[in-house]
């Protein structure tokens, strides 16, 4: 039986009983002030409010009418993309389209791109991506972009020298077009087509392959890491 009071909350189970006995287990439990548990409920929002956005120089391009009004159900070639690739990311930033990494079709014996581009569709416009400080060349890794940054993370390096997988990672600001290592202390283990997500404040990886036939996520196991981002 369960019992609600002004200050506590109670519970009476029937241990045993008898003709002319009857014994009892209470067990209480004292509610929290309002007052209290306001306090608690003030601290858990303002800690929640205090995350800070990124810092970044980037601003989204503002939309050009110089290259014509677009006319639906039609196609229209780009103007002097990357180097075609496979394996290789792309995230959308609200006016540009960021493509990153992959490597040129062949499979084997191949070097997988450093290299990127960002394309402005209302300009029909491509801009290289810098190589400085880029993360090193690889394909099947995620990306993911964060209101102000593309964060890109994991993948496989040279496919003819298997278990070459990373667990590194840049942050690419199109504003300064720079590059910053994502740091690697308690990073998860290197693979290569994990999945990622971006929560609003942090990455969270999960799955992939570090070998051609051993997944990360096996049946019955659960795999959880995350890349926290400041």
């Amino acid at each position: 039986m369960l019992c609600r009071k002004t200050r506590r909350v109670i519970t009476r189970q029937i241990l045993s009983k008898t003709a002319d006995h009857l014994k009892l287990a209470t067990v209480a439990w004292l509610k929290e002030p309002f007052g209290s548990w306001l306090a608690k409920a003030d601290n858990q929002v303002t800690a929640l409010t205090a995350i800070t956005a990124p810092n970044s120089n980037y601003t989204l391009p503002a939309n050009s009418s110089s290259v014509g009004p677009c006319t639906e159900d039609t196609w229209t070639a780009t103007s002097a993309p990357p180097d075609g690739r496979v394996g290789h990311t792309a995230v959308w930033t609200g006016s540009e389209m960021i493509v990153w990494g992959g490597f040129e079709p062949g499979f084997f014996l191949v070097t997988p791109f450093n290299t990127g581009g960002r394309y402005n569709p209302s300009t029909n416009a491509w801009i290289a991506t810098s190589t400085t400080n880029a993360p090193d060349g690889r394909s099947s890794h995620t990306a993911v972009w964060n209101g102000s940054e593309m964060i890109v993370w994991g993948g496989h390096g040279d496919f003819d020298s298997l278990g070459y997988y990373f667990n590194t990672g840049g942050r690419y600001d199109p504003g300064t077009d720079s590059w910053t290592a994502t740091s690697t202390v308690n990073a998860p283990e290197g693979r290569y087509s994990h999945t990622a997500v971006w929560t609003g404040n942090e990455i969270i990886v999960w799955g992939g392959i570090l070998y051609p036939t051993v997944l990360l996520a096996r049946a019955g196991d659960t795999v959880r890491q995350v890349l926290r981002h400041s």
